[in-house]
């Protein structure tokens, strides 16, 4: 017989990020497959380097450095998220859509460990100069 652990367990649970004030004052939490998708966002909305105790987190610059193949974008995310996210593994990030104003978005799918389930979700990452 297999057992499910929680999601908070899984997960866990702590400040929602970017930081919200709730009306009562108090900042807001999330927990579930909330937070690992709030990871995951800040992961791609980091610069490299700009965390100077954590200078290898985020996403390297020069991967949009004259981008013509969007898969090195795709790439330099799912390195990054394997790096940062240690409640992610089997991480797969494919490449959507690239519109007409040349916006990326990735399809990014990740099973969290301590489950077999797949997680996935669709994430706008840059502009194309």
């Amino acid at each position: 017989m297999t057992t499910t652990k929680p999601q908070t367990e899984v997960y866990g649970k702590g400040l929602e990020r970017p930081l919200r004030v709730l009306a009562t004052g108090a900042l807001a939490t999330s927990e579930g497959e909330q937070r690992l998708w709030e990871s995951v966002q800040e992961i791609i909305d980091t610069p490299q380097g700009s965390r100077p105790m954590q200078p290898t987190f985020g996403i390297p610059l020069d991967i949009y450095d004259a981008v013509t193949d969007v898969r090195a974008v795709a790439w330099g995310v799912g390195r990054a998220i394997e790096r940062h996210e240690p409640r992610a593994k089997d991480i797969n990030v494919g490449i959507r859509e690239v519109d007409a104003d040349g916006n990326v978005w990735l399809e990014i799918g990740i099973v969290p460990r301590g489950t077999s389930t797949q997680l996935n979700k669709v994430f706008p990452v840059y502009r194309k100069a």
